[in-house]
């Protein structure tokens, strides 16, 4: 099972009230969910270092192929101008060295993917991961920072829209 697009797409646009009242950078995109920038750099940071941490459980997941679980997908940072944008991946499979995957978002500062590309990323590159197990989000911690930061409206909106519940934050 591979994560649709619309899950990010729901994520971005049912998100992005919330972020742009903090003056985060958003970026609107014609067909595609508009690109949003976190506003709290500390806790993405945070977020990121909980994935690195822990990608041996997605790892472990993936492989085990367990009933239940799906919807498996890595995030990875790209070379950007001075810095990086952070893209989901989805249809990912692991050789025991490398995962293989394929573009999920279309790329919006970052010239070096095209959506639907299919990339190699090492277990060190990795900038968050999630899977769905019995309908709850595992890993996907830069999810719960932008849901998180979101008004409970929002929150409860996002929900309508996704096919998992947001375990709270904790790292």
């Amino acid at each position: 099972m591979t994560l649709p697009k619309w899950i990010f797409c729901a994520a971005a646009v049912l998100l992005l009230p919330a972020c742009s009242k903090k003056d985060s950078g958003v970026v609107k995109r014609p067909g595609e969910p508009d690109y949003v920038r976190a506003f709290d750099e500390k806790l993405m940071d945070r977020a990121i270092q909980k994935a690195k941490d822990t990608k041996q459980e997605f790892i472990d997941t993936l492989q085990s192929k367990r009933p239940g679980t799906g919807d498996f997908a890595i995030k990875k940072p790209f070379p950007a101008g001075t810095g990086h944008e952070h893209i989901w991946l989805n249809e990912v499979s692991w050789d025991g060295k490398a995962f293989t995957a394929t573009i999920n978002d279309e790329p919006v500062d970052t010239k070096v993917v095209k959506l639907g590309e299919r990339v190699q990323v090492t277990p060190d590159e990795i900038s968050d991961w999630m899977y769905v197990e019995n309908g709850v989000l595992k890993g996907g911690y830069t999810i719960r920072v932008l849901h998180y930061q979101a008004s409970p409206e929002e929150q409860k909106e996002f929900l309508k829209h996704v096919p998992f519940s947001i375990p709270p934050i904790d790292f």
